[in-house]
């Protein structure tokens, strides 16, 4: 009984010697396939990309050219008509106009010439006018607008909202906010066109403008004969004038407890935008300002010759 027993459990361990060579001698195979697999998950890892080393070749994006005028500041161009010469025989002339600013084809212009004279407020009336129920605003939107443009100019012409503000010394109230056709600049915007009392801002009337009794500078004449002033109108004799501006200029008493109303305007000496202002009925030039576009109207038609005068 003894024996059978020795004889079994030396079997047992002979069996378990014989499994522990077995899973000896077969682990570095498992451990090398372990390894294999490792390679082949870090290959994979390694092939997954980020596309940061390819280059995608994006389309040429389309240049949209921007229209624009071939029109800039400073230029000179004729639009419209309005008697200038004062001869009654001949046909309306041009009108030349300084292009103050450009906005791709739209054009600021400001007429080169005093064109005709007004008052900023009928008579010598104590009731104060701003621009928006100003005579003078009333006039060139309509019967100077009615005659001095054709239907084709009309349509070319931009309705502008202006903004007139207090004047800047005196406080006085510029009025309520208006649309206009055709307007005058204000004293923003002639600092601004015309910086530091530019001179350039100075110019002289037609010969129809000084019938109309425009007020003109006395000492016009020797001003001109130095060259400081720009060249007048044919048949004026180089006289310069005062123009309105369309901002308020000093409300209030004067020294003599008078009250005095009156409007911004433009002299023909040095510092020539006032802000103070002239007398509201007294007769100013006229210089007209106005927006345009020229993709309805056309740079071609703004560079025609001027107009021959006819008998």
């Amino acid at each position: 009984m003894k024996k059978s027993y020795a004889i079994l459990l030396i079997y047992g361990v002979l069996t378990l010697v014989a499994c522990g060579k077995h899973e000896t001698a077969e682990q570095p195979e498992i451990s090398k396939n372990i390894n294999v697999v490792a390679q082949v998950l870090d290959e994979r890892e390694n092939k997954k990309s980020d596309f940061s080393d390819i280059k995608v070749e994006e389309p040429e994006k389309e240049v949209i050219e921007v229209p624009h005028s071939k029109f800039s500041k400073g230029d000179i161009v004729f639009f419209g008509t309005y008697e200038q010469d004062n001869l009654d025989f001949t046909s309306d002339e041009q009108i030349e106009w300084i292009v103050l600013d450009s906005e791709g084809t739209k054009l600021l212009l400001l007429s080169k010439y005093i064109l005709d004279a007004g008052s900023y407020n009928i008579g010598n009336s104590v009731d104060y006018r701003t621009w928006d129920n100003s005579p003078v605003r009333e006039w060139l939107n309509s019967s100077f607008y009615d005659i001095a443009f054709s239907r084709e100019e009309k349509n070319a012409i931009l309705l502008t909202h202006n903004v007139t503000s207090p004047n800047p010394d005196w406080g006085s109230e510029g009025g309520e906010d208006t649309d206009d056709n055709v307007f005058l600049l204000s004293i923003d915007e002639a600092n601004k066109y015309f910086p530091n009392n530019d001179l350039s801002i100075i110019t002289t009337a037609t010969a129809y403008a000084y019938a109309q009794n425009c007020d003109m500078y006395d000492g016009s004449k020797t001003y001109y004969n130095w060259g400081i002033y720009p060249d007048p109108y044919p048949g004026i004799n180089g006289t310069v004038a005062y123009w309105w501006l369309r901002s308020p200029g000093y409300t209030g008493k004067n020294s003599l407890g008078q009250f005095e109303i009156r409007a911004a305007f433009v002299k023909a000496d040095s510092y020539p935008i006032t802000n103070r202002g002239e007398f509201q009925g007294q007769k100013l030039g006229l210089r007209p300002a106005l927006w345009i576009d020229t993709a309805i109207y056309g740079d071609d038609n703004l560079d025609n010759m001027k107009l021959t005068e006819q008998d």
